[in-house]
């Protein structure tokens, strides 16, 4: 299995994209997200959705199978809150 990190790396370059232009979208250093394409770092569930969304992916298939260990993730409810207003927004924009 593929971390996420791996992942990243696969997205980006399939994009045609630098570590510096993923960045910039996000907002961070270049290093922040090479942190995560090192896997020395987790981007939090905000920048999951925004690396779902730029690289036209489900924030699932990043967040899949990513460790060998099956880590279970878990959201505090302010996490939770923020995934429901982004879903109501992306909801909205739909209709």
């Amino acid at each position: 299995m593929k971390s996420l990190g791996e992942k990243l790396i696969d997205l980006r370059k399939k994009a045609g994209k630098t570590q510096k232009e993923v960045a910039k979208f996000l907002n961070i250093s270049y290093v922040g997200y090479g942190d995560y394409e090192r896997n020395k770092s987790e981007p939090d569930v905000e920048t999951i959705l925004k690396l779902s969304d730029y690289f036209k992916v489900s924030p699932n298939s990043l967040l899949q199978n990513n460790d060998e260990s099956k880590k279970e993730v878990v959201f505090s409810s302010e996490e939770v809150s923020k995934i429901i207003e982004v879903i109501d927004i992306l909801n909205s924009k739909l209709k």
